[in-house]
């Protein structure tokens, strides 16, 4: 048995790191299945004049009627982004919830090419330890 860390957790990038002009940024759906929590990790370069609000939302099915989640249900705050400073905030009651899949949206306003990426880091597994493509790992 592997007692590290790394063998405990699935990263998994929901938002390249590139530069973004103004507008709403959806990140790709994660799969809560598995897992018995989660962090999102956001993160932004030089906000060059403009702004940056974060939220979560989940769904059903990973790809449609996608809601907002409700801050209770949220483990830290999500603030406005602050040029060169992550951002963390973990989702509480992740095996209690009825939507399978989460996702970020960054909505930008203002500047030009804002940097921002988002992982998400997930613990806890049903199945340990995980690969490193998240499924299981076997020796």
């Amino acid at each position: 048995m592997l007692l590290d860390l790394k063998s405990d957790i699935k990263v998994t990038q929901l938002l390249a790191p590139v530069g973004r002009a103004a507008g709403a940024v959806n990140g790709a759906a994660l799969p809560l299945n598995g897992y018995g929590s989660v962090a999102f990790v956001f993160g932004f370069g030089g906000l060059t004049g403009g702004t940056a609000a974060i939220k979560l939302q989940e769904s059903d099915d990973g790809s449609t009627n996608w809601t907002d989640v409700a801050a209770e249900r949220l483990n830290g705050a999500l603030d406005a982004a602050v040029a060169n400073t992550p951002q963390v905030v973990g989702l509480t009651e992740v095996t209690a919830l009825a939507k399978a899949f989460v996702r970020p949206v960054v909505t930008i306003t203002g500047g030009t090419a804002l940097e921002c990426a988002v992982y998400a880091v997930q613990g806890n597994p049903k199945v340990s330890p995980v690969g490193d493509d998240g499924s299981v790992y076997i020796a």
